[in-house]
């Protein structure tokens, strides 16, 4: 055993705080970065479950696409994506996954 100064154990002390500090912060940075995994793969697992239910509920005949007014509607599940393509073939975007709103895809697509 080393008899030390005050000074070495004060400074040591410090250190090994700052180093306790540093853990816990890491620590406390990876639980929040997981728990953000978790909601974000919760959410997306609700969107495709909400999606699914509302794609079950469609009319056989508008799960292969139609054609209506000068389009082309089709609804690809397994890309969960909902298209409205003009006859001269510009491709539009229905709907952005983040932000669906069957109620109004439903309307748009003459659904009640």
């Amino acid at each position: 055993m080393a008899v030390i100064s005050k000074e070495e154990f004060l400074r040591a002390c410090n250190e090994k705080i700052k180093r306790d500090t540093n853990l816990a912060d890491e620590e406390r940075r990876r639980r929040e970065e997981e728990e953000r995994i978790r909601i974000a793969e919760e959410e997306r697992r609700r969107r495709e479950k909400e999606w699914d239910a509302w794609y079950s509920t469609l009319p056989s005949n508008c799960k292969s696409g139609f054609e209506f007014n000068g389009f082309r509607y089709s609804v690809n599940p397994t890309t969960r994506s909902i298209t409205k393509t003009p006859i001269d073939n510009d491709i539009k975007v229905l709907t952005d996954d983040r932000n669906l709103d069957y109620s109004s895809i439903n309307n748009q697509l003459g659904i009640k």
